[in-house]
């Protein structure tokens, strides 16, 4: 996988793949904060390190995500409320 997706080896950037029932795969990441407010540093390197894969998600407990990582194309967000209750899930 760290080949076929050119994945760093330190593993920076993303937390793990699922593979679907149909075989595709998808990168995510799970930010946890307590004070539920994630800066754009802290996901910026998912978007680029996860290019080649068609579909990844960041599923973060924060409430809002930067501005800036919500635009990137193809990366969906879920977020939760305090509740853990997904509360949004955006493409």
């Amino acid at each position: 996988m760290r080949e076929r997706y050119n994945l760093p080896n330190d593993g920076t950037g993303i937390d793990g793949i699922h593979e679907m029932h149909d075989g595709s795969h998808v990168a995510y990441e799970v930010k946890y904060r307590r004070n539920h407010n994630l800066t754009f540093a802290e996901v910026s390197p998912f978007p680029g390190i996860t290019e080649k894969f068609s579909d990844r998600v960041i599923f973060p407990n924060a409430t809002t995500l930067p501005e800036s990582s919500r635009s990137e194309s193809g990366v969906q967000q879920c977020l939760f409320t305090q509740s853990q209750q997904v509360i949004h899930l955006q493409v």
